[in-house]
């Protein structure tokens, strides 16, 4: 590839494509050269209003010898075959959460990838935001003591799409950004006990609450109570994760998204701490979806590993299947983790 940015085709040309593309297009780490879709024209539109050079009926994106990376950006079911082609294509993958919809699945791209020399980066990259790396950084030089236990909730009105409320989906749709975010603070999980109540077949009739619920133990003993609740809450989503230490308490921004917003207190103490954070003044707000594939890149060129990393993607969706087996009558079950995972590096 010598010195030239690495070359990057977009594969998907829907909704969180255009949330990508401001980022990608700023990346002095790539060069965006094609989109392909099987919505053609919604393609060529992408590519006009970006100025992007190639467009492409699906995926025939994959024929071009010129493209080194494909970030796949189609629906969730479709992520691991479509996954699966781009590396025996011979070409470097970003996806969209989830990597698949099993951890055998995902473990097949794993294994496609080290045999044909090539790597894998899976979103979410909101972990490599500043909030978040403030709020990590925090964390590791001690500002709350030792670490014990943390929190993390997500509450959210229900899906108006099916699609989005059918089976485990929603869980493999939200859950990644809270587990990527914890797995990224503390390492692998080794158990999990959890409830859960989906959506096997979705009816407009039927509004009943979609959740999961779980204890996490990590490899370090820290516990984690995760709750992911659809359904009779406020008309946005409301997100929580907090750090509970030995001296204090640590409340990151929300793991959905690239906020900033990073406050912390010791125990005992009345009031919040605001923690400073850098702001970019490139104009582009808190969007920064994408960066993990501008890291990708880098990482490729320097030999390591992506932060947005692989095997951390597969741990999380082995955690997901766990979440999304309701025990009988929504029972509580539980069960150790065969996966396991590296705590990616800090930025």
């Amino acid at each position: 590839m010598g010195t030239r940015p690495i070359q990057v085709g977009l594969l998907g040309a829907g909704e969180v494509a255009g949330q990508y593309l401001p980022n990608l297009l700023a990346s002095d780490q790539i060069e965006l050269v094609g989109v392909g879709d099987l919505d053609h024209v919604g393609a060529e539109r992408l590519a006009q209003v970006h100025h992007i050079p190639k467009v492409f009926p699906g995926e025939e994106i994959l024929n071009d010898k010129g493209i080194d990376l494909i970030v796949n950006l189609t629906p969730i079911p479709a992520h691991f075959d479509t996954s699966l082609r781009i590396l025996e294509a011979g070409k470097h993958l970003y996806s969209e959460k989830p990597l698949a919809l099993s951890a055998e699945k995902g473990s097949v791209l794993l294994a496609t990838a080290e045999r044909m020399g090539l790597s894998i980066g899976c979103a979410p990259d909101t972990v490599l935001g500043v909030g978040f790396q403030t709020a990590r950084r925090a964390l590791e030089r001690g500002v709350i003591g030792n670490p014990l236990s943390a929190s993390a909730s997500m509450l959210r009105p229900l899906p108006v799409l099916n699609r989005h409320r059918t089976g485990a989906i929603p869980l493999f749709n939200m859950a990644p950004y809270y587990l990527s975010a914890l797995i990224n603070l503390f390492g692998p999980v080794t158990s999990v006990a959890w409830m859960s109540r989906l959506c096997r077949v979705p009816t407009p009739s039927d509004q009943r609450p979609i959740f999961a619920s779980g204890s996490l133990r990590f490899k370090d003993d820290v516990l984690c109570d995760l709750t992911l609740r659809w359904g009779g809450t406020p008309s946005g989503e409301v997100p929580v994760l907090k750090v509970f230490g030995t001296q204090g308490v640590l409340c990151f921004p929300n793991p959905d998204t690239f906020s900033a917003g990073v406050r912390w207190r010791r125990h005992g103490e009345g009031s919040w701490r605001w923690m400073s954070e850098e702001h970019s003044p490139d104009g582009r707000g808190v969007n920064r979806r994408g960066v993990g594939v501008a890291d990708m890149a880098q990482a490729i060129r320097q030999g390591r590993t992506p932060r947005a990393a692989a095997d951390v993607a597969l741990h999380v969706v082995e955690i997901v299947e766990k979440l999304s087996l309701p025990g009988p009558g929504n029972d509580a079950s539980g069960g150790w983790l065969q996966t396991g995972c590296d705590k990616p590096a800090l930025l």
